[in-house]
């Protein structure tokens, strides 16, 4: 009982360390906003001076054929956000009764797991309980690798962007971490990120 107290402790306190260095990279995220607002402003400038000096379109003129087709734009982003929101949506209700599904799943499986011994005969008991026990193990060790997974996928980013000096590499290595769930998309969208 002791050991598992310790075991809970020691968790306890790698969960606080990393909630802490969480906090504190979001925090200076949120400090250096306007530097980065700044940047887009510079960006956004030097694209204007460029387009004016290789295709001889004044800034006064891009400026102006921006605002005149600001309306169509507005329009066609509202028809956009529409269907994000409306993709959204139906994700988050997916996810929410995915979830609930999940948890009820996990309160009633005894009550499952007696409904499939009376789908079957008396005689195929011990083969449906193999099974089931089958199941369980290859579900509880799928989730250990991908939870493993994602540590390791974190540690070496983590490590790797703290070697070529990039600014919150927690943060970014944890995103990657999780990202790298979804096969493909997660770790292609960490990388652009």
């Amino acid at each position: 009982m002791r050991s598992i107290s310790r075991l809970a402790a020691f968790v306890a306190g790698i969960i606080a360390t990393i909630l802490f260095i969480l906090i504190n990279q979001i925090i200076e995220i949120a400090d250096e906003w306007p530097a980065f607002q700044a940047q887009i402003i510079e960006l956004t400038q030097d694209i204007q001076h460029w387009i004016s000096r290789n295709y001889g379109v004044s800034s006064r003129t891009q400026i102006e054929y921006l605002s005149n087709n600001l309306n169509k734009t507005f329009d066609f982003g509202s028809i956009i956000i529409e269907r994000v929101l409306g993709g959204i949506t139906r994700y988050s209700i997916l996810v929410l009764f995915s979830f609930l599904y999940i948890v009820f799943i996990l309160i009633y499986r005894r009550h499952l797991i007696r409904f499939v011994f009376y789908i079957f005969h008396e005689r195929e008991h011990k083969h449906v309980l193999s099974v089931i026990y089958n199941t369980q193990n290859m579900v509880k060790q799928y989730l250990t690798g991908l939870f493993l997974q994602m540590l390791i996928v974190t540690t070496i980013t983590f490590i790797a962007l703290s070697i070529l000096g990039i600014k919150y590499s927690f943060v970014l290595a944890l995103i990657t971490g999780i990202l790298n769930i979804i096969p493909y998309v997660g770790i292609t969208v960490s990388v652009i990120i």
